[in-house]
């Protein structure tokens, strides 16, 4: 897994064809994997019938980074290593002028750009066109989750005895798509079925947590409005 499934070296850029939106390292998202009888946790009380499955994917559709988690009212984020990564002062995964972006379920930090809210049409043209450029940044992960359900038809209705070795299938998926980009073989828009993706519960808000009275906030959105100038004359 840590062969193929790895963050790029100097938090390598790209996706010029994607958007006009600089300093992207790659998308964040997420998607829901049915298992064919629900389980639960271990020791735990409460059944799960899916797994979420939280990836990171560059302009290519690979996979940078996944976290497998059981879904909840939370954020899966939040419960991720990566988001300690993201919010590491001292060490921090990217510099200053690299991010992720996602959509507005993630919270808006230095190194993840996130959408403005559209509250009664008060975006400006700047606005609408950096969220614009956001949002075409969901079709690499799209595309990596949809041939991961076309390739692997068994990720449709996982049957599982445990989560743990729920996680193990999801993960070696994960790592076997990486795999075949590596070896050349490109991911066929023929060969994708788009309504096999399941729908995602959580789609909240992530300022309807509550939790973005952070340190991190101010910082952020100071980036995020010099990334949105930067849309003037475009």
């Amino acid at each position: 897994m840590p062969r193929y499934v790895k963050w790029p070296a100097d938090n390598a850029c790209g996706g010029s064809g994607i958007s006009q939106l600089p300093g992207v390292v790659g998308v964040i998202d997420e998607c829901r994997i049915p298992l064919k009888l629900p389980v639960r946790e271990e020791d735990g009380h409460l059944q799960y019938a899916s797994l979420a499955l939280q990836a990171v994917c560059d302009e290519r559709s690979r996979f940078l980074d996944v976290h497998i988690d059981v879904p909840d009212n939370q954020c899966v984020l939040l419960k991720s290593e990566l988001f300690e990564r993201l919010i590491d002062m001292e060490e921090p995964l990217m510099p200053p002028h690299k991010h992720l972006v996602g959509e507005m379920m993630y919270p808006l930090l230095l190194n993840l750009m996130t959408p403005y809210a559209d509250n009664n049409g008060e975006l400006t043209p700047c606005h609408t066109r950096y969220n614009r450029a956001v949002h075409l940044w969901n079709a690499p992960a799209e595309r990596a989750f949809a041939a991961l359900m076309s390739r692997f038809r068994r990720l449709q209705s996982l049957d599982v005895g445990t989560l743990e070795v729920g996680s193990i299938v999801v993960s070696a998926t994960c790592m076997l798509h990486n795999f075949i980009l590596d070896c050349g073989e490109p991911i066929e828009d023929a060969t994708l079925d788009f309504e096999m993706l399941p729908d995602n519960q959580n789609s909240i808000v992530f300022e309807e947590h509550g939790l973005v009275n952070w340190d991190h906030t101010s910082a952020a959105e100071k980036k995020r409005d010099g990334l949105v100038a930067g849309f003037i004359h475009t």
